[in-house]
C-alpha cells in the first residue's frame, strides 16, 4: 500500500492592501460628513493709544458741556450748578433746538452733549452694587437716632423706591436687609476719604418700575409748582412750636436756623 501524503492545509491570509483602502475610504468619509468646531474669540479693534488719538472737530455752538469736579461740585455750560433738577429739560431744549437759539445746537443730529469727570469723582454717595441681587446703602452721617437700623433688626423686610430728580418714573426694590461692618464692603464706599460707620445690606427679591402718572399729576418736578420756602417757618421752628421748647426771640431764633445750615455745609459730604 502506497501512503499517501495528505495536503498541508492553506493558511489563511488577509490583503492588508486592501484594509488600508477601506481605513482611507472611512476617513475620507468622516472628514467630509463631520463638522469640526472651530473655536474663535471676539473680533473687536481697540481704540488707538491716546497720543494717536485725533480729536474729532465739533462746532461749540452744538456742544452742552457738563462737568463733575473731584469734590462731585457740578460745572453746567460754565455755571456751577447745586441743584440738577432742570438740567434734563436743559439738555432737551439745546439739543432740539433746530437752530433758532443761536447759542444752543443748530440741528438733533449735530448736538453732543459732552460730560467730563475728574479722576477722583465719586458715584458711590448713595447705593453701592454687590452683585445682580445684592446692593449695599452706606450709613453716612446723620442725626444718629438708629431708627432704621434698629427697625430692620426686628424686621428684615424692606422697601426702597429709587427716585432720580427731573425723571417721573421710579423704580421700587423689595428684599430682605442686614446690617454689616465689614471692612471690605465699607472701604467700596469711601467717599472723600471718609469711610460710613456701617451698611446696609440688601439681598433683592422683586424689582418693579412704576410709571410716570403720579409724578405727572402732583408736578413734583415742575419749579412754577414749588413752593416758596419763605412762606413756611424753618425746620428749627417747627420743632420748637410742636415740643415745650422755650420761646425765642426773633434773633435767636434767626441764630439757630443759620447754625443748622452751617452744620449741613460743614457736615455734609
Amino acid at each position: 500500500m502506497f501512503n499517501r501524503k495528505r495536503p498541508r492545509k492553506q493558511q489563511e491570509e488577509v490583503n492588508a492592501g486592501s484594509m488600508a483602502d477601506i481605513a482611507f475610504l472611512l476617513l475620507i468619509f468622516f472628514l467630509v460628513a463631520t463638522t469640526i468646531t472651530n473655536e474663535k474669540g471676539l473680533s473687536m479693534k481697540l481704540p488707538p493709544d491716546p497720543e494717536n488719538q485725533t480729536k474729532a472737530p465739533a462746532n461749540e455752538r452744538n456742544v452742552f458741556n457738563v462737568k463733575i469736579n473731584s469734590k462731585n461740585s457740578l460745572l453746567v455750560e460754565g455755571e456751577v450748578r447745586s441743584e440738577i433738577g432742570n438740567l434734563q429739560s436743559e439738555i432737551e431744549r439745546f439739543i432740539m433746538n433746530n437752530g433758532e437759539d443761536p447759542n444752543s445746537s443748530v440741528s438733533p443730529a449735530k448736538a453732543i452733549v459732552s460730560l467730563k469727570t475728574n479722576r477722583g469723582t465719586d458715584y458711590k454717595m448713595f447705593i453701592e452694587i454687590l452683585d445682580e441681587r445684592t446692593l449695599a446703602i452706606p450709613d453716612r452721617p446723620g442725626n444718629n437716632r438708629l431708627d432704621t437700623l434698629s427697625n430692620i433688626v426686628s424686621n428684615p423686610s424692606v422697601a426702597l423706591l429709587f427716585i432720580v430728580p427731573g425723571f417721573d418714573d421710579t423704580m421700587r426694590i423689595n428684599g430682605q436687609a442686614s446690617i454689616t461692618k465689614d471692612p471690605a464692603v465699607l472701604e467700596r464706599m469711601r467717599v472723600q476719604d471718609r469711610l460710613p460707620k456701617v451698611a446696609i445690606i440688601v439681598k433683592i427679591e422683586t424689582v418693579f418700575i412704576h410709571c410716570a402718572k403720579a409724578f405727572r399729576r402732583s408736578k413734583l418736578w415742575d419749579p412754577a409748582q414749588h413752593q416758596d420756602r419763605g412762606d413756611l417757618p424753618s425746620l428749627i421752628k417747627i420743632v420748637m412750636d410742636q415740643t415745650a421748647a422755650p420761646v425765642v426771640d426773633e434773633k435767636t431764633q434767626r441764630d439757630m436756623d443759620e447754625g443748622l445750615e452751617e452744620a449741613y455745609r460743614t457736615t455734609m459730604y
